[in-house]
């Protein structure tokens, strides 16, 4: 029973991975035979796995055809970063209330960090920083709430993200443009600053998202 649980759990990590870093694309067949090889397991722990990505909106049954990518429509992706700019735009004089110049050097160092992965192609590494710099500012709320709701969302920000840093050439550079501005908002606390800048990464987010969703299976 505890070895099939832990099947289970790493059927479920190894194939959330491939999804929220876009190694698999939305509207992608999911093989649970093929899985199941390449996790050296049953297919039994690999299809509980796809029942709860199911669950949690990042797979899709598609009947006998079975599982698939779930692929997000625009209206979708614009309602989910509408929510995250109503959440971190009631956050805001939170981060700026809890701003240090320790937490502006650890934001600071994050994007220089990524900027060096994406020098390097290194593009899963990029998504994970873009990932910890706005988990950082979150942290800076000290809100319990607020960083709990942000988590509960979390993969489906990472999903966009990732696509959304694919999406183009430049796109890895318009998004560490964003942080930059950003953080100078934080730095000089300028809530109507920061707003607006919240609202323009969303859009580049957006964008980038829609110039290639077409191009999904």
């Amino acid at each position: 029973m505890a070895n099939a649980k832990l099947q289970r759990h790493k059927a479920y990590d190894e194939i959330k991975k491939k999804i929220i870093f876009f190694e698999v694309r939305p509207g992608e067949k999911l093989s649970d035979k093929q899985i199941a090889a390449e996790l050296g397991m049953g297919r039994t722990p690999v299809r509980e796995a796809l029942l709860i990505l199911e669950r949690e909106k990042l797979v899709q049954c598609n009947g006998k055809q079975g599982y698939f990518v779930k692929k997000l429509s625009s209206k979708e992706v614009g309602q989910y970063l509408a929510i995250r700019a109503s959440l971190e735009t009631f956050a805001i004089p939170l981060i700026l209330q809890n701003t240090t110049p320790a937490s502006v050097r650890e934001l600071k160092e994050n994007i220089k960090r990524s900027q060096k992965c994406a020098g390097q192609g290194q593009m899963n590494d990029v998504t994970s920083f873009h990932d910890d710099f706005h988990n950082l500012i979150y942290q800076m709320t000290k809100s319990e709430v607020f960083i709990d709701i942000m988590s509960s969302l979390n993969d489906k920000f990472h999903w966009l993200r990732a696509i959304a840093l694919r999406a183009h050439k430049g796109s890895p550079m318009e998004a560490f443009s964003d942080h930059k501005k950003m953080v100078e908002a934080i730095e000089k606390k300028d809530a109507k600053g920061l707003k607006k800048i919240i609202e323009m990464h969303l859009r580049h987010t957006q964008e980038k998202y829609n110039s290639v969703a077409s191009l999904f299976i």
